[in-house]
């Protein structure tokens, strides 16, 4: 499959067999077709299904950061990109303070960090033109 994908033939018929097997890995096959497809629609369409089927909160956020990222850097138009860094942060604010107690440090600390990366990447997006900046 990863080995077709590399290559740019259609891999979407070979991942149809895996559609009995646990959502998660269906995800994860999805996401190695978006990193490693050569053609830009096989991997936004990958990236949308690789997203839409996991459940895992941090693969979830990880995922919409990288397609964020992808979005942005293959001239996609920034607003798409940004909304889906945007989906990411809701979904790290969320339940903040009913998670605080029964997550560990490690995982506020993951939350921190990647609500950093969201903002710088946001800055990076928008720039000093944007009307957005005026007055900073």
């Amino acid at each position: 499959l990863l080995f077709k994908n590399k290559l740019g033939k259609p891999v979407i018929g070979d991942l149809q067999r895996f559609l009995d097997e646990d959502e998660e890995i269906q995800a994860a096959l999805w996401h190695d077709v978006a990193v490693n497809n050569v053609s830009l629609v096989e991997q936004f369409n990958a990236h949308r299904s690789a997203i839409g089927l996991t459940k895992n909160k941090w693969l979830k956020v990880d995922w919409l950061v990288d397609f964020g990222s992808w979005l942005y850097n293959n001239g996609l138009p920034q607003k798409d990109a940004s909304a889906q860094l945007g989906k990411a942060a809701v979904i790290l604010l969320q339940n903040v303070e009913s998670e605080k107690s029964a997550a560990g440090e490690d995982d506020e600390c993951r939350r921190l960090l990647l609500l950093a990366q969201i903002n710088v990447m946001m800055a990076q997006m928008i720039g000093n033109k944007s009307s957005d900046c005026l007055g900073y």
